[in-house]
């Protein structure tokens, strides 16, 4: 069969086009996809930030308020928020059934968690937040520990693993293929990073770490080397930035243990020898030294 030149090209465009890579395709942004993070009524439908910004200097809808509601300490008269108290923001229940334990990929792990947890299983901020908060689906519950993924970024978040000082929570070292010198003497030295040619990491997992099986049940059992009841989750500590956007996306609300403060892998620029901690209860940031082992842990999975 032949086609003319002009044939193959509409073919082309009308696939180009169906694919989502012709021309046509190429009207949509970020604001699109991403909602408003203005303060609403959880009863209210979210709307997206392209919405927001239609509404110019128009009445904004039903339930969107241009001055801040403050409230009042008695629930459930919520106000404009952090939702940790005050009923602002609907927290997720706990799962009750074991689920997601012996899939061999995430997506299977959530399906299980899903049709054994139903509503459980999912918590959605357009529905349950206060503002632009996402979508979250648990991957895992063995019965003790949960791991849940957060939908819009697609990284997987495990349970609290514990406390550590930061050189142990990031495998930094003085030794080994990642080893570099610590001006202030932490983890190149032995009291904080006991074996520096095969450093301890809580999340990362690399030939040359020694990463404690101790706290594989908190990353639901899935580790780098997948198996045939485990996918392979690459962990590392989540950055400043991961906690940001995850609390954009509503991390308190979802998941479990979050009243601790827990480590990031990002270092105070000022001053070197202090990381940043993000605090689970309000979403607050401060820096604390890296020598220090009473912050908690918690591992962020692709």
């Amino acid at each position: 069969m032949k086609y003319s030149f002009n044939s193959l090209a509409l073919i082309l465009s009308l696939v180009l086009v169906l694919t989502g890579c012709g021309p046509d395709s190429v009207t949509q942004s970020f604001a699109d996809f991403i909602a408003s993070m203005m303060h609403r009524d959880k009863s209210q439908t979210q709307k997206t930030l392209k919405e927001e910004l239609a509404t110019g200097s128009a009445a904004l809808p039903a339930g969107y308020r241009k001055v801040p509601k403050v409230g009042n300490d008695t629930i459930p008269v919520a106000g404009d928020d952090d939702g940790y108290v005050g009923g602002s923001v609907t927290f997720g229940s706990r799962p009750v059934t074991p689920c997601g334990t012996t899939q061999d990929s995430v997506d299977g792990r959530i399906a299980d968690c899903a049709a054994a947890n139903s509503a459980m299983a999912t918590w959605d901020g357009g529905s349950n937040g206060n503002a632009g908060q996402g979508q979250w689906k648990l991957v895992t519950y063995n019965g003790t520990h949960e791991v849940w993924r957060d939908e819009r970024t697609r990284l997987i978040w495990s349970d609290r693993l514990g406390q550590a000082n930061w050189c142990q929570a990031t495998g930094s070292s003085g030794g080994g293929p990642y080893g570099e010198a610590d001006q202030y003497g932490y983890c190149d030295n032995v009291a904080y990073q006991p074996v520096q040619s095969t450093p301890e990491s809580y999340c990362t997992e690399d030939a040359s770490f020694n990463t404690p099986d101790t706290y594989d049940s908190m990353k639901g059992g899935m580790r780098l080397t997948a198996t045939g009841s485990s996918p392979s989750v690459v962990w590392r500590l989540p950055t400043k930035w991961d906690y940001h956007q995850a609390e954009i996306d509503g991390i308190r609300f979802p998941l479990p243990n979050m009243q601790f403060g827990f480590w990031s892998a990002s270092v105070y620029s000022s001053a070197r020898n202090s990381a940043w901690i993000f605090h689970g209860r309000y979403a607050t940031f401060t820096n604390v030294g890296r020598s220090g082992g009473g912050s908690s842990v918690r591992c962020v999975g692709r």
